[in-house]
């Protein structure tokens, strides 16, 4: 029984890497694989053993073979801790967003601080994919419109919609604005 369940480690973490190294959310392995993102969600956790066939349609969706799945290096245990000098840093459009754990292999969500500059009026976006952000203002006013939604929101304010929803984000004043955010599954 304890070399079952160590198997089944195995597979849950080297199906967990092996849709990470190649930037595969469970929804898109899903998709691309026909296995559904709860089956696959489960497989990850160590709480289903799949069948053969199973495991080959999943493989089969990635690129690379049955024998590069079973044979890659699982190396070290993931990083937990961050220094500020380690956040990913992307500058966009007068916003500066510091990521969590960017690189993490298998992520399934991103995490940031954002600073958003005097000027700042982000064009109104949607994603196809579906995905929820939540986030609070820590300190400044920024107006979030979300569908016909909108709201100026300051320090302890906070918003939390679906990306499929058009949404927009404009810094208020001249005073730039900070916030922390979360979107599941990434779509950053």
């Amino acid at each position: 029984m304890a070399e079952d369940r160590t198997q089944i480690e195995d597979l849950a973490t080297r199906l967990r890497l092996a849709r990470g190294r190649y930037g595969l959310s469970q929804r898109k392995l899903a998709k691309q694989s026909g296995v559904s993102n709860a089956t696959i969600s489960l497989i990850e956790k160590g709480r289903y053993n799949p069948t053969v066939g199973t495991l080959f349609k999943l493989v089969s969706a990635l690129p690379m073979s049955i024998t590069e799945f079973w044979g890659f290096e699982l190396g070290e245990p993931e990083q937990v801790f961050f220094s500020f000098e380690e956040l990913t840093r992307i500058k966009h459009n007068k916003v500066t967003y510091w990521i969590v754990g960017d690189s993490a292999p298998g992520g399934t969500m991103a995490f940031q601080y954002e600073r958003y500059e005097p000027g700042m009026d982000g064009r109104e976006v949607q994603t196809e994919e579906e995905a929820e952000v939540a986030g609070i203002v820590i300190e400044g006013a920024l107006e979030v419109t979300v569908g016909e939604q909108s709201r100026i929101l300051r320090a302890g304010d906070a918003y939390r919609f679906s990306t499929r929803i058009p949404h927009r984000f404009r810094l208020v004043g001249k005073q730039p604005a900070t916030s922390v955010s979360c979107t599941i599954p990434p779509v950053f």
